[in-house]
């Protein structure tokens, strides 16, 4: 699905300011952008309206940007819901990509995507498999991962200057690349320069990255119960290694038992992705919106 883009003239008449105005604040990163190597910039409408229902563009005039919007899939969470679970349960697995984008570009975040869509949807297809099915599982997995591959290479057309660096992983001994990827995808949109290392990632990779980047974050993801005491003690020293060195370290491990999580160190602990995307923006505070701003003319009435 191709993703829709408003010109700055656009986007000063839903905003309510001037054209430069436009322009000033995406070259001081209020507004995300793409910049064409003409260097003319273009804001996605997904952008706009997530920016404009979080309330940070109060004067946006939100119906207005609506109306280019997607139509062809339900914008409300729950409809997404309940649609993502009937395609998977009917094995319609392909047409997810084009919800969840669609879903995406009606200006539903990323993190509540995941949190009150795909985990849902996705459990769902669990409880109702019957012996002889557990392909479809694989099958429904495999193809939201697409979707997310997907919206990432839609993130990444976003201009992003001196954003903070963040790194982080699924640890060792966990095959699943799902939670890392949304993590990623959820720094991303808040305004980061994430490096994700993948799944079953060595300790040793995780000191060195601490090392040589010089993240401002680090997260560690946990989708299945730990099998030694020793990975818990290997984490800890990673654990005290990242805060020595300033470094702010997310652990998002819903595989990891109660007693297993008491005895691990983070900073912040994440149960849903709308909790990595907070996290992060206390760290990455978005910019403000300037007091200053002059109202474009067809809103002031001369």
């Amino acid at each position: 699905m191709e993703s829709r883009y408003l010109s700055t003239a656009d986007a000063s008449r839903a905003l309510g300011v001037s054209v430069s105005t436009v322009k000033r604040w995406v070259d001081d990163g209020i507004l995300p952008a793409h910049k064409t190597a003409g260097g003319h910039r273009k804001l996605l409408l997904s952008d706009i309206l997530r920016l404009g229902r979080a309330g940070r563009l109060p004067n946006l005039d939100v119906r207005r940007v609506e109306v280019l919007s997607v139509q062809e899939h339900p914008r409300d969470v729950s409809s997404l819901r309940e649609e993502a679970r009937r395609l998977l349960k009917s094995g319609e697995v392909g047409s997810i990509r084009s919800l969840l984008m669609g879903g995406y570009q009606a200006g539903i975040p990323i993190d509540q995507l995941f949190d009150d869509v795909v985990l849902p949807a996705l459990s769902h297809v669990d409880e109702g498999l019957v012996p002889g099915q557990s392909h479809r599982r694989l099958l429904a997995r495999q193809e939201c991962k697409a979707a997310l591959y997907e919206l990432k290479a839609v993130l990444e057309l976003r201009a992003c200057q001196n954003c903070p660096a963040a790194v982080g992983g699924a640890i060792w001994g966990d095959q699943d690349l799902t939670y890392s990827l949304l993590i990623q995808l959820c720094l991303i949109e808040a305004a980061w320069e994430p490096i994700n290392l993948g799944a079953n990632t060595p300790f040793a990779s995780f000191f060195d990255a601490v090392n040589e980047v010089r993240p401002k974050l680090l997260w560690i993801t946990v989708s299945q119960p730990l099998q030694s005491d020793e990975i818990i003690e290997e984490y800890n020293r990673l654990y005290s290694h990242a805060s020595q060195a300033g470094v702010s370290v997310l652990l998002h491990g819903p595989g990891l038992t109660d007693q297993q999580r008491r005895q691990m160190s983070y900073t912040s602990y994440a149960d849903r992705m709308t909790h990595v995307s907070a996290f992060a923006r206390t760290l990455n505070p978005p910019p403000a919106l300037p007091r200053r701003g002059r109202p474009a003319s067809s809103f002031t009435g001369s």
